[in-house]
């Protein structure tokens, strides 16, 4: 039989072939192992309702990752003296995951955290007064009555001083105690006892969710209102600053003093509004949305054509410092006080499946000026320090109890 003899040359191509062959397999193998790593990253992402990074080498570190961290929690689970809380655990995860980004404005909250953000009464409800925090007073001095709530409606006043909550009587040094007695149940009945010019006068309420009244004002003279905005959270803030100056104008208010001490800050959508109402045409505010596009808001060409005068602090946050920012851009009212807060970024809030949810800070404001406020804060154009006493006083003299106030009230009339 003849055996046919193969060149030293067809030998290295086979060889050659063999290699090309066994590198193919085993890099589709890897390549197999490595799609089912990131699809398993993607599915986890999907779950949260996050998009994946789209380039493999992220996927792949973000792989290992997880894998370290069920390593750590499977190695604790198995030998951990005690029981594992595996729950307690996901939430300190959840909440370092954001909190380790040392932005105070992006955190975590847990289901219930995020019922007392939306919420913060926790569910209780009062009768729809603001007070004073005035130890002269033997007991709740009624400062402002929220036209809408339950205290109005019963016939409590402004300047009424409550000394009785159902059983709970004033003493002199309770008066937190008549002010949590004060709230309760939604629809439950409260006994409310005023004294007022010296007589003692009895009112029933019932409790109700407050009324979303973020503003009230005072008539400082027969032509300059004092107009204080408590917060910009409400959905009808806007709508509240709006129905209360037009009430001032009504009763022969020719000048407005903004006061926006204190003021938290809230919805953009609100002080939009809010400044939509009082500015001329022209830009607001601009800030990069969600996909990082840049939007401008802008006023239409109505305004307010009155003399104003903003009063602003340390505590005049966010919103609220937008609000003072664009007013003073425009040069639509003098700013009197001390700089505000200096929170010129914006958050989204994301409720979650399970009802938890994350705060993630998404954008700075830019006023109609360009120039962001953020820990740097809005300057007056007048600085003149807090005096005001935080009892009846500020309430039924403003003028000569409060220096800020009366700045202002000698710009607009001086």
């Amino acid at each position: 039989m003849f055996k046919k003899r193969v060149s030293i040359f067809a030998c290295a191509v086979i060889s050659l072939l063999c290699c090309v062959v066994t590198f193919v397999a085993v890099y589709a193998r890897s390549s197999v192992e490595r799609d089912r790593a990131i699809n398993s990253v993607r599915e986890r992402f999907s779950q949260s309702g996050e998009e994946p990074a789209e380039n493999s080498a992220g996927a792949e570190a973000d792989t290992s990752r997880y894998d370290k961290l069920k390593s750590i929690i499977d190695y604790a689970d198995a030998h951990y003296l005690w029981d594992l809380d595996k729950d307690k655990m996901w939430e300190a995860i959840y909440t370092a995951a954001l909190a380790s980004q040392g932005d105070p404005y992006t955190y975590y909250m847990t289901a219930d955290e995020n019922i007392s953000y939306w919420s913060p009464s926790g569910g209780l409800v009062g009768i729809g007064v603001r007070y004073a925090e005035d130890d002269s007073v033997d007991g709740i001095f009624v400062a402002d009555v929220m036209e809408r709530g339950a205290a109005y409606a019963a016939g409590i006043r402004r300047g009424d001083v409550i000394i009785a909550v159902d059983s709970v009587k004033a003493n002199g040094s309770n008066r937190d105690e008549l002010v949590e007695a004060v709230r309760g149940e939604p629809g439950s009945e409260v006994k409310i006892t005023v004294l007022r010019e010296g007589k003692e006068l009895h009112f029933k309420a019932t409790r109700a969710p407050l009324p979303g009244d973020s503003t009230y004002s005072i008539a400082l003279d027969a032509q300059t209102w004092l107009i204080c905005i408590t917060t910009f959270s409400e959905e009808n803030s806007a709508e509240d600053m709006i129905s209360e100056i037009e009430t001032a104008r009504s009763l022969g208010a020719k000048k407005l003093i903004f006061d926006l001490r204190g003021n938290p800050g809230g919805s953009l959508d609100e002080v939009l509004a809010a400044l939509d109402y009082l500015l001329p045409e022209g830009d607001i505010v601009s800030y990069n949305d969600l996909s990082g596009k840049k939007q401008v808001e802008r006023s239409d060409a109505a305004f307010l054509d009155m003399p104003m005068a903003i009063i602003c602090d340390g505590s005049t946050v966010s919103a609220a410092e937008l609000f003072t920012a664009a007013m003073k851009d425009y040069k639509a009212a003098v700013i009197v006080g001390e700089t505000t807060f200096g929170k010129g970024i914006m958050q989204y809030v994301r409720t979650l499946k399970d009802g938890s949810a994350i705060s993630v800070t998404t954008s700075y404001y830019y006023p109609p000026s360009g120039v962001n406020y953020h820990q740097k804060g809005v300057e007056p154009d007048h600085t003149v320090k807090e005096t005001r006493p935080h009892g009846k006083d500020y309430y039924l003299d403003p003028i000569n109890n409060d220096d800020q106030v009366k700045k202002a009230y000698e710009l607009l009339n001086g």
